[in-house]
């Protein structure tokens, strides 16, 4: 387990070693950081705004209150998740 540890430390101190090499590196997470919270701030603000918190969990679960399947829900979970992966990749 030290093993894995170690190489993993060597690893990132390499990662950082780039970076101060090459500074613009860094401008494409800070980009996807802020997109990505850009996103996460459209979708959960509405809902933490309004008086409904319940409606949070009821957006984000794909089973009702009577146990079937919420295929909007499903969907909704799909586009948030496509959204947050293009992002990723898009600045990646």
């Amino acid at each position: 387990m030290f093993k894995k540890f170690s190489r993993a430390w060597k690893i990132a101190i390499m990662c950082w070693k780039v970076l101060k090499l090459d500074k613009e590196l860094i401008v494409f997470p800070i980009l996807s950081l802020i997109s990505c919270g850009l996103v996460a701030a459209g979708i959960f603000a509405p809902l933490l705004l309004s008086d409904n918190v319940e409606g949070l969990f009821v957006l984000f679960s794909p089973i009702d209150e009577e146990g079937n399947l919420s295929i909007a829900a499903i969907a909704f979970d799909f586009a948030v998740y496509f959204v947050f992966y293009f992002i990723m990749i898009f600045f990646n």
